[in-house]
Formats: C-alpha cells, structure tokens, sequence
C-alpha cells in the first residue's frame, strides 16, 4: 500500500459523461473500433493534462468513479490512460516494475458517470530525457 507520505505528485483526469467497459471494448469488436476509442480517450486526457510533468519512473493508479460499470469492467480506462502517458514520454513504462499499485474505488456520492483517473507519482526517472507532455 502506497502511503501518502511517498507521493511526490499526481496526474489527475477527471471527466463525466463519458466511458468504455472490458466487455464493451473487446466485445467482438474490430481492432479500428478499439482504436477509435483509444484515439478518443488519449484526446480527451491530453486536454484535460493541465501542465508538464517530469518523466516518472515508479508510480500508483487510482480510478475513483460512480457509473453502472462494475468496478473491473473500468479497468479498460486505466490502460488506455497508462498508454496514453507512456505515449507521450511521461511514465517510464507500465509494467510492475514501474505501477506499484492499482486500485478502483466505486464512490457513491460522486455525480452519475464521473470518473477521477490519478497517477500518484512515487519517484521520477533518473536520466530524464524529456520534461514536457509534448
């Protein structure tokens, strides 16, 4: 368990009204509607990126939201998140030797179809090669 002393900082995206399901992305779908949900998703999280982040080399997951998606079925947004930051030079891979931790988190009291997607960054690279979500 991460505790929060260890967070250095946090990647947040936070969204409503929007999501894709497991069951929903691989449900017989081609692989060109899989990316047009990726594609999607990466849009909508490099708008909602407020500012540039260091490379990070360890970090935790944490996707807090409220739909009628199970919690397992979210975990979809979480990879498409992870890629999204490996994708743009952020996160140093997503492998466990770098994601120390995963976790879903179904809040009740949040609006209907709001999703709260955090990388809790626990230490960043040590040869940063880039410092910018460019």
């Amino acid at each position: 368990m991460i505790t929060r002393e260890e967070i250095l900082d946090t990647i947040v995206f936070e969204w409503k009204d929007v999501d894709v399901s497991l069951n929903k992305f691989f449900a017989g779908k081609h692989w060109t509607v899989r990316n047009k949900y990726k594609d999607f998703f990466h849009s909508l999280f490099g708008k909602l990126l407020n500012r540039k982040y260091k490379r990070v080399d360890k970090y935790a997951v944490l996707l807090e939201y409220n739909s009628r998606l199970d919690p397992v079925n979210t975990i979809i947004l979480i990879k498409i998140g992870e890629d999204f930051l490996r994708h743009i030079n952020i996160l140093t891979d997503d492998t466990k030797k770098y994601c120390k931790s995963v976790s879903i988190v179904p809040i009740d009291t949040m609006d209907k179809k709001h999703y709260k997607l955090s990388f809790q960054i626990i230490s960043y690279a040590k040869k940063d090669k880039t410092d910018s979500a460019d």
